[in-house]
């Protein structure tokens, strides 16, 4: 009977701590992240910085602009030049709380690495075979345009934009033969997209070419306290999480094996120091910062003209003028995609992204009544 009893007991404290748990990140997701902080980590991709010609940083404005974007990442400077690529004479204002991509885009993982066959299936059954498929092109199409941009402008050397590698590695047995199912489901559907992807069992995986490299690792996210969920819904990125340094320092010579384990990286950038007071570390872990990552409650970008309903706004409308709306473009895999066709939604040039646009991605009232915050805790919880 007591063994009883104290089962019972504990299944009443884990769905008591569950429900608190629960309660809090609610009440975070609802409450505004606020202006950003004076006194951010330092980026390691945010120096040397790159000095851009301004007009005007002091908060004067002009009284006239045909566009105005907030944030200077990927998501307002791809608005900006999908906009001026087609409509070279608009006046377009950007505005900007801190430095030149300060915010989230200066705070990734220094990669493109959209999810294909992670969740293809799940797109499928909820959308459609058609969306799913144009959803995974969608994002495969990033790192293309990001190259060719980069080549055009002529700062593909500077940028050090390349395509690479990238491993997952999989330490549970259940969740390695889920991927790889998820990884044969793709295939099937997208053979050519796909044909890259391999999948290695251990006796492959552990047969490693020599050679001293640096590596880019991420993932200590998850491994943080409490699974990581006291990082949700805190955009201040003026601290960094112990938890996760300590992982992301230590966890690779323990993957590999410390007699494994490489020489001292040396440092090919002018030393130990960078410009101005940053210094960057002359061993194993060359810098750490804190990250932003924005997730919608649906996790899909949102992308499109924003509702009177959902803005509070009705705009006024004129013979003279186009009618002036507030329009939106979210990052999360969107890498700037999702930009491209805010700029042709903008311009009133929507027939031209039909073929590759993922409508899921658009702001709707019906998506915005369904989007719902205890499905997006779930996927944490």
């Amino acid at each position: 009977m007591g063994s009883v009893l104290s089962r019972a007991q504990i299944a009443l404290q884990a769905l008591a701590q569950l429900r608190n748990t629960y309660s809090t990140l609610h009440k975070r997701l609802q409450l505004s992240p606020g202006l950003p902080v004076a006194n951010p980590t330092q980026p390691l991709w945010t120096y040397p910085p790159v000095h851009l010609p301004s007009e005007d940083q002091s908060g004067d404005l002009p009284d006239y602009a045909d566009v105005v974007v907030i944030g200077s990442g990927i998501t307002g400077t791809s608005v900006v030049y999908n906009l001026l690529s087609r409509e070279s004479g608009l006046k377009i204002v950007m505005l900007e709380a801190r430095g030149v991509c300060s915010g989230a885009t200066g705070r990734n993982g220094g990669h493109i690495n959209p999810p294909l066959y992670h969740d293809y299936e799940e797109l499928k059954d909820k959308h459609g075979e058609r969306v799913a498929k144009v959803m995974v092109a969608f994002r495969r199409a990033h790192l293309i345009e990001v190259q060719r941009i980069a080549e055009e402008e002529g700062i593909l050397k500077e940028s050090q934009v390349r395509e690479t590698e990238h491993l997952d590695v999989f330490e549970c047995p259940k969740t390695f033969a889920e991927s790889k199912a998820k990884l044969e489901a793709w295939r099937a559907a997208m053979p050519v997209e796909s044909s890259t992807f391999v999948a290695y069992e251990r006796d492959e995986a552990i047969k490693l070419p020599a050679g001293e490299h640096e590596l880019m690792f991420g993932g200590g996210w998850a491994q943080a306290c409490d699974d990581g969920l006291p990082e949700i819904g805190i955009a201040d990125d003026a601290a960094v999480n112990h938890t996760s340094q300590s992982y992301l320092a230590g966890a690779l010579p323990q993957y590999f094996g410390l007699e494994n384990w490489g020489a001292e990286a040396v440092v090919e950038d002018g030393g130990e120091a960078g410009e101005g007071s940053v210094k960057w570390g002359a061993g194993r872990t060359k810098a750490q910062w804190s990250g932003i990552l924005g997730i919608s409650a649906d996790l899909l970008p949102w992308v499109g003209r924003v509702p009177a309903k959902l803005s509070g706004r009705t705009p006024p409308t004129s013979l003279v003028r186009p009618s002036p709306a507030q329009e939106h473009g979210s990052r999360k895999s969107g890498e700037g995609g999702g930009s491209s066709a805010l700029a042709h939604m903008v311009l009133d040039r929507e027939e031209e992204i039909r073929e590759w646009f993922p409508d899921i991605m658009r702001v709707t009232e019906k998506r915005w009544k369904e989007a719902q915050f205890d499905n997006l805790i779930a996927k944490f919880m």
